[in-house]
């Protein structure tokens, strides 16, 4: 009796939070949330059902002029905002360590250097506008965008 006590309130505590996190935008949490619905064989709350039928009825794909014109355009880059700014993080972090460059402008140019041919790639002054962009959101209480979505493991 005590376990099923316990598993209805872990349940409740993760919709709580995966409803927080798609109200705020991140679309990743409704499937997390109608993945662990099926994993503990439990109906979808009425927020799961309402999300998935507007996402399949397109209602999410917003349309707006340049290129983050749509919810995943968008979503796409504040990735690699997030992308670059957890390298400079870390970077600042092992400051101080051997090798690791101990100036602000050093981490941008290495991290620049780093990600030469992929997806993040940019100049030192695109890694520290980004970097910057991801810490004032933070700051501000929108860090709820760079949610990345859990997978299950195999």
């Amino acid at each position: 009796m005590l376990m099923e006590k316990e598993r209805k309130e872990y349940i409740d505590r993760e919709m709580l939070e995966l409803e927080r996190v798609w109200r705020a935008g991140v679309q990743e949490a409704l499937s997390d949330a109608v993945a662990l619905c099926e994993a503990f064989g439990q109906p979808p709350p009425p927020w799961v059902s309402t999300g998935v039928l507007s996402l399949v009825a397109g209602h999410d794909e917003k349309k707006r002029p340049g290129r983050l014109g749509n919810v995943k355009a968008a979503r796409r880059q504040d990735i690699i905002h997030y992308t670059r700014y957890d390298a400079v993080q870390e970077c600042r972090d092992r400051k101080g360590q051997r090798g690791i460059p101990t100036t602000w402008p050093e981490c941008y140019a290495a991290v620049s250097e780093m990600f030469e041919g992929t997806e993040a790639a940019g100049s030192e002054e695109t890694i520290k506008a980004s970097y910057q962009l991801v810490a004032r959101r933070m700051r501000e209480g929108d860090g709820l965008r760079y949610y990345t979505a859990w997978k299950k493991p195999g």
